[in-house]
């Protein structure tokens, strides 16, 4: 029987939904583990890839907010931005990972850096590996009490594009985002009876 899932053309992976909200919850707990707190501030740089909206759920269920930055950034447009929100951990691709230390060498401030290598080979003692992040298998993702998070609480700060002046950051709360998702369509009635995630 051929398969519906739809495989991401980046990593060549593709997950159930019943997988990705597994890796989900998992990021979440190991964040708070790790020492993130609900309202710190997490840093998506990547390209559009299949780990996205994994990053994202996760990161939301742990109560923290999420932006998202162009990997294409230059450094002047990814220091405003991380100065701007007060970014507490960033994930990143290899290829921006110089860019990013010296941004943060710039600013005198230290983050962990969650790396996600496309081709699934994470390496090197100072980041945090993604891969590593979402493998645990100790169950205390379905036992933790998790932060209790209002619609009204924010979710998403999302960049302006800045064409009269300097970017502005605008905050989505989670009502606005689950409304704007659904009005939007953006997993499509295909996926939702198929089952599967894909991008």
């Amino acid at each position: 029987m051929a398969s519906n899932r739809e495989t991401c053309g980046l990593t060549k992976r593709n997950y159930t939904f019943s997988e990705a909200r597994s890796f989900s919850r998992r990021f979440g707990v190991s964040l708070l583990d790790r020492g993130l707190n609900p309202g710190d501030v997490l840093v998506v740089m990547l390209p559009n890839a299949i780990d996205n909206p994994i990053i994202l759920l996760g990161a939301l269920e742990a109560g923290l907010l999420v932006t998202t930055i162009d990997p294409a950034y230059k450094k002047n447009e990814l220091s405003l931005q991380v100065r701007t929100i007060g970014a507490k951990v960033i994930v990143a691709i290899p290829t921006v990972v110089p860019l990013v230390k010296a941004v943060l060498e710039e600013l005198g401030v230290t983050m962990p850096i969650i790396l996600v290598d496309l081709k699934g080979e994470e390496t090197g003692h100072d980041f945090w590996s993604y891969r590593d992040l979402i493998s645990r298998s100790d169950g205390t993702d379905t036992q933790r009490k998790w932060p209790e998070v209002s619609p009204e609480d924010i979710a998403i700060l999302l960049s302006s594009s800045g064409t009269t002046g300097e970017r502005k950051m605008v905050a989505r709360t989670h009502r606005n985002t689950v409304a704007t998702m659904v009005l939007s369509g953006v997993y499509g009635k295909n996926r939702i009876i198929s089952g599967s995630i894909g991008m």
